[in-house]
């Protein structure tokens, strides 16, 4: 094995032992035994410019906010035996989310992703993704908040991209969001309203997006109506 193939195979396992040293960090020296608030429904800060934010995601985050630091680590380990199904590969995925309340209104937050898969036997990891964001939520107001991201992933595809999308609730059962977004193609245009007809039962959502080049526009409408299994 030259030292090429033996850098590959060993990449995983220091992307692994840095992001449960992020962890480590991020909890601080002294173990402490969970209260009430660790129960709470505080999510972790959703850093991802690459993806769309669902208006319940966008919801969630006016009503509590974010700021739950995360690690997530998946393995698959190849086959047991020849005979089994599936491909006899090892797969690893890293995703480590550390947040900070820098003030009492804005919340700072990095995010590192990989993810990597042997080729050709073992001799070699070949990285799938390579995610390097950061992001912020300002609070404003219980019903005003913007959220920002800017990332980059450094995997097959190069890709940058940055958002910045403003929150605002008007009344207990109406939500607007406009979201701006650049990548290298130029900046995409989003926005949406969301109605609750019912509180808690029936709610309708109408979006509108403007692509980078301006030559196209895409409204969606969806309902959705809860509890009738109850």
């Amino acid at each position: 094995m030259d030292l090429a193939a033996l850098r590959s195979v060993w990449i995983a396992p220091v992307w692994i032992a840095f992001a449960l040293g992020l962890s480590a960090a991020a909890a601080g020296a002294q173990p402490q035994l969970l209260d009430a608030s660790a129960f709470e429904a505080r999510a972790a800060c959703a850093v991802d410019p690459f993806a769309d934010a669902t208006l319940d995601q966008r919801e969630l985050l006016l009503e509590r906010g974010c700021g739950r630091n995360r690690l997530d680590l998946r393995v698959d380990t190849p086959r047991a035996q020849p005979t089994d199904n599936g491909p006899s590969q090892l797969v690893v995925e890293v995703d480590q989310v550390v947040s900070r309340q820098v003030v009492e209104a804005f919340t700072a937050t990095a995010r590192l992703g990989w993810s990597g898969a042997t080729q050709d036997g073992f001799s070699r990891m070949e990285t799938g993704r390579a995610l390097l964001a950061a992001g912020g939520h300002m609070r404003l107001h219980e019903r005003w908040a913007v959220d920002m991201s800017l990332g980059r992933d450094v995997g097959n595809g190069l890709r940058s991209r940055a958002t910045m999308a403003a929150l605002w609730r008007p009344a207990d059962d109406h939500l607007l969001f406009a979201e701006l977004a650049a990548e290298e193609g130029g900046v995409e245009n989003v926005v949406g309203y969301r109605w609750w007809l019912v509180p808690e039962r029936a709610v309708i959502d109408v979006t509108a997006r403007l692509s980078a080049g301006g030559d196209m526009v895409e409204p969606r409408v969806g309902v959705q109506v809860f509890g009738f299994a109850r």
